[in-house]
């Protein structure tokens, strides 16, 4: 007696892609609540005197599917530095092109000077990134993505 495959590949490969995409929606809403509370607290811990506006806007998140963007967060007008939200959305689209693949959670401070401000010891993203250390571990295990 033959064994015969009644195997529905079709059916197989829609469940598939189903599961795959609900797995991205709920990295994606967790990625934009991690994105939120990252430039937040960027923001609100930058501890440097800001004449312009222009770093503090330049400061954002963008989150990424495939290579597109599907979320961002931050980059609005402060005091005035709208330049700062150009440079700063310009800044994080460049460095999504290194990420074509995937889901993937971009934050910067996207002026040119970002660095050499926090050369001189001012927080900029630092604690920005003590934050995401803490809480991007916990939330995946939330998700038992890890």
């Amino acid at each position: 007696m033959a064994i015969v495959d009644n195997t529905d590949y079709n059916a197989l490969m829609v469940e598939m892609q189903e599961r795959a995409e609900r797995i991205n929606r709920a990295i994606i809403r967790t990625f934009q609540y991690i994105a939120e509370v990252l430039v937040r607290e960027a923001r609100m811990k930058g501890d440097y005197i800001d004449q312009t506006g222009n770093l503090r806007s330049s400061i954002g998140a963008i989150i990424l599917l495939d290579g597109q963007i599907v979320s961002r967060s931050g980059f609005e007008v402060v005091m005035g530095g709208s330049s700062g939200t150009n440079e700063g959305l310009t800044y994080a689209q460049q460095i999504a092109a290194a990420y074509p693949r995937g889901v993937a959670l971009v934050v910067v401070a996207g002026m040119n000077y970002a660095a050499h401000v926090a050369a001189r010891g001012r927080d900029v993203l630092s604690s920005a990134v003590l934050k995401a250390e803490d809480i991007v571990p916990r939330m995946m295990r939330q998700l038992n993505l890890n």
